[in-house]
């Protein structure tokens, strides 16, 4: 879970932007490959879906102590 989350490369990032300052984003992107791959909402979960397939669903809180944490508690 960990990897999937926190497993970036010098080369992509996650960025989050407002319904309302959507558009605005992609027209600020063009040109540039970018691509809408979800949404945020209130629900206290994380889910990551391929298709209609849930492939990781976490507790935010949980992931945010993986996150905070040093190396997943290994050191």
């Amino acid at each position: 879970t960990s990897r999937r989350l926190f497993s970036e490369s010098a080369g992509r990032f996650i960025i989050t932007v407002s319904e309302e300052g959507q558009e605005a984003f992609e027209t600020a992107m063009s040109g540039s490959p970018a691509a809408l791959i979800g949404r945020c909402v209130n629900t206290g979960s994380f889910k990551l879906r391929r298709g209609d397939e849930i492939v990781m669903s976490e507790d935010v809180m949980a992931l945010k102590e993986c996150w905070k944490g040093p190396f997943g508690g290994l050191v």
